[in-house]
């Protein structure tokens, strides 16, 4: 089992060299950011990691991280906030439609990720890539789509204060994460 160690790192991803294939390049220009398929590299940067949190460059933390990385996920391949972006009925069937559910749909930009359970079911990239190639004309949000796609039914849904979106009291930045 991986520890909390109490040490943040920071991983630039900049760096690191990703073999992108044309087809992947291609479906990021249409689609895509590259920046956010960085994101779909976690598991393999990662390679002697096996539990990760995830967290989009626009996230201020104001709760000590480790009540995060104290979730249990091991049953899961990541846990996350759910999205409330996706509430009407058009919404929920282009999800039905995408292979995954509105009810379960969280936002990607915070996560707690069980590398170890991701490897398992494959390269998530390359999986990535063939989702994309097969629902691009569905995708609303970038890899966030692809993500709830492939790990539908082992998403843990998490309490909302760990990706509090739009905060408007003191008493709302308390003790969360907010994006």
């Amino acid at each position: 089992t991986e520890k909390y160690n109490q040490s943040i790192n920071f991983i630039d991803v900049s760096e690191y060299k990703m073999n992108f294939t044309q087809t992947a390049i291609d479906l990021a220009r249409r689609k895509c950011t590259i920046g956010s398929l960085y994101r779909l590299f976690t598991p393999d940067i990662l390679q002697e990691i096996n539990k990760a949190v995830y967290l989009d460059c626009d996230i201020v933390v104001n709760l000590d991280i480790k009540e995060m990385w104290d979730i249990d996920i091991n049953n899961y391949c990541l846990a996350g906030v759910h999205s409330k972006f996706f509430e009407t009925m058009s919404e929920t069937v282009r999800d039905w439609l995408n292979g995954c559910s509105s009810k379960t749909f969280v936002n990607a930009g915070v996560m707690l990720m069980n590398l170890k359970k991701i490897r398992e079911r494959g390269n998530l990239f390359m999986n990535a890539m063939k989702w994309i190639d097969r629902h691009i004309h569905l995708m609303a949000f970038s890899d966030q789509d692809v993500i709830n796609n492939l790990f539908y039914g082992s998403i843990k849904l998490i309490d909302e204060k760990f990706n509090k979106w739009n905060p408007t009291t003191y008493k709302e930045i308390q003790d969360c994460i907010i994006h």
